[in-house]
């Protein structure tokens, strides 16, 4: 694509009356490409060749730096929460007593979840652009440290 050269101004088309109107680029060489936004992928613009339509079954976040990463208990949007401030949701920024009560905890696992629900449920309130762009997502999303369905259950708290 280095070099190339525009055939024609781009144009603003759509596949069908129900599509999204895309900002479509035809160059010389005959290749064609697109420019769509994309308010089921976090409000990205995709450019692709205008034969290939993307299309996303799910998506996985791995640490805070991935796509999504704002989803992600270790990213860096700090809260309060029972009058105590967390650098993140990620254990190891948990306030050193609640830490040691999940060491003791007879249940680990849902002491975690109970703490990690919470904890989450801060952020995204006291965030509350990163709440809307989890109610905006249209895919499963699995992000590594968040217990399955958890996220879920979050976004049913304050459905509109």
């Amino acid at each position: 694509m280095p070099g190339e050269v525009l055939s024609e101004a781009p144009q603003l088309v759509r596949d069908g009356e129900n599509d999204p109107w895309q900002l479509e680029f035809r160059f010389c060489t005959g290749r064609c490409f697109r420019l769509q936004y994309r308010a089921d992928l976090d409000a990205s613009l995709q450019f692709a060749p205008a034969s290939d339509q993307y299309t996303v079954d799910r998506i996985v976040v791995s640490s805070p730096e991935d796509a999504f990463g704002w989803l992600h208990p270790g990213s860096a949007y700090p809260f309060v929460l029972d009058e105590k401030f967390w650098r993140s949701a990620q254990v190891s920024d948990w306030p050193w007593p609640v830490r040691k009560q999940l060491q003791v905890s007879e249940k680990p696992d849902s002491f975690y979840r109970d703490t990690l629900g919470r904890a989450l449920m801060a952020r995204f309130q006291q965030h509350p652009r990163h709440w809307q762009r989890l109610q905006a997502l249209q895919y499963p999303v699995r992000v590594k440290g968040i217990p399955d369905g958890l996220l879920d259950e979050l976004r049913q708290v304050f459905q509109p």
